[in-house]
């Protein structure tokens, strides 16, 4: 008898040592779910991406994040608030600065730090965990990108980006007239250094099937990069054998649109499969995306064969096969210069627009 009622009296006690156990791990699920919804307020996370943020984030970085998401904090102080200790706060925010994730400064001898904003820890957690994560769960991440984008658009008076012909497809230029626009080597000679990176677009949108390591940061905005150890720095020939790479493969480049009127940051290698600002013109019928060269195509129709190749790499459609004959709409046509470099009978060059459609697009 005392033996039963010895093990009823054990049994009470693990029920009820499990009953706390559950509560208390409820109470810190909801604790934890409440510093993730902070924490997503706080950046401007899109409501869609908000039950996502411990895919980015373990709770500890979350604490650490959400002490500077408004202001540059020392550890020392971020470690008074959150209770952690100060080495871990330190080695946490070592982690977050050499992924990207937040900046730092030294002030009187000490690092201080900041949180990135969204969009930079959207970029950077594409590029650092996305090939970890299903397909189901890219989808909300590829979804805010693309977003972002579109609202970029609607909101801007002028085409955000600007298409920069291939230049090998003005070679043929006669050497007495002067070329218009800015060459893509003289862009990237004038940002003097140079940091290649994998294409965020291309790694967003899953497509491997070309190059992806070039995309070309330029100027200062390298030092996010190079501060951190992230991309490869280029000498002028290594980036000038990469834009040849990309126009190889079929990818434009684009770069900031001039009359955006702030300093050219980054040359896109890309096409209208992942291409934020192309995939915004020809999907979502985003004008503001994306503007010409100032270049337009031309062929001489007495030397082409009608073979199609131009047709099969203009991603804009400005050239079709009707027929088995090629028609030409000019005003589809961007002036990147793909068609030139792939016409096996040097039918195609590309000229200065005269209709400066380009003025007109801005």
């Amino acid at each position: 008898m005392e033996k039963l009622e010895f093990q009823g009296i054990r049994d009470y006690r693990q029920e009820t040592v499990q009953r706390i156990n559950l509560n208390y791990r409820l109470f810190l699920e909801r604790s934890q779910m409440n510093r993730y919804g902070e924490f997503a307020k706080k950046l401007n996370f899109p409501e869609g991406l908000r039950s996502y943020i411990r895919l980015i984030f373990d709770i500890e970085e979350v604490q650490i994040l959400l002490e500077i998401a408004d202001s540059k904090k020392s550890p020392g102080k971020i470690s008074e608030t959150t209770g952690l200790r100060v080495d871990k706060v330190k080695k946490i925010l070592d982690s977050l600065f050499f992924r990207g994730y937040v900046d730092r400064w030294k002030i009187r001898n000490t690092f201080h730090y900041e949180a990135e904003d969204f969009k930079v820890i959207l970029y950077q957690f594409i590029q650092e965990k996305f090939d970890k994560l299903t397909p189901e769960q890219r989808k909300p991440f590829q979804e805010a990108f693309m977003n972002r984008y579109l609202k970029l658009f609607e909101a801007s008076l002028h085409p955000v980006f600007k298409v920069v012909p291939a230049e090998e497809a003005l070679k043929n230029f006669l050497s007495h007239l002067i070329i218009p626009y800015t060459k893509a080597s003289e862009i990237i000679a004038e940002a003097k250094k140079v940091v290649v990176i994998d294409c965020i677009c291309r790694k967003t949108m899953r497509r491997f099937d070309k190059p992806v390591n070039v995309c070309l940061v330029l100027g200062d905005s390298t030092e996010f990069y190079r501060k951190r150890n992230l991309g490869r720095e280029l000498t002028q020939e290594e980036a000038q054998e990469i834009l040849k790479l990309a126009s190889r493969n079929g990818l434009i480049h684009t770069v900031d649109n001039p009359a955006m009127q702030y300093p050219t940051h980054v040359m896109c290698n890309c096409d209208d499969k992942a291409c934020a600002y192309i995939r915004g013109l020809k999907d979502f019928g985003k004008q503001k995306a994306i503007t010409c060269s100032g270049y337009l195509s031309v062929t001489n129709f007495s030397v082409c064969k009608h073979c199609g190749k131009c047709v099969d790499v203009c991603i804009f459609e400005a050239r079709k096969l009707d027929n088995q004959q090629l028609k030409f709409n000019m005003d589809k046509c961007f002036g990147c210069g793909l068609c030139v470099l792939n016409c096996p009978e040097e039918a195609i060059k590309i000229i200065p627009d005269a209709k400066d459609r380009i003025l007109k697009m801005a």
